[in-house]
């Protein structure tokens, strides 16, 4: 779970790396056995690009979807 905050500014809950089997939270992603150092650079690389990215795709929505091509129909 990437959810915004309710102002959009950031991300509600921090994405971060739990030991396999301990996830309680849609927003922790559960490690991979003996990938210890992998799945913390996975679960890293995904709090660093939703937290930058997500607040920049809700401030500039609108203009985003004006920019879209028609839906087939």
């Amino acid at each position: 779970d990437a959810s915004l905050n309710t102002d959009s500014t950031a991300v509600k809950n921090p994405i971060h790396t739990v030991k396999h089997g301990k996830k309680t939270n849609a927003w922790e992603i559960d490690a991979i056995s003996g990938a210890t150092i992998t799945s913390t650079a996975i679960g890293n690389a995904l709090q660093s690009s939703t937290s930058e990215i997500l607040p920049l795709f809700a401030q500039h929505k609108s203009s985003l979807k004006q920019s879209l091509p028609p839906s087939p129909q």
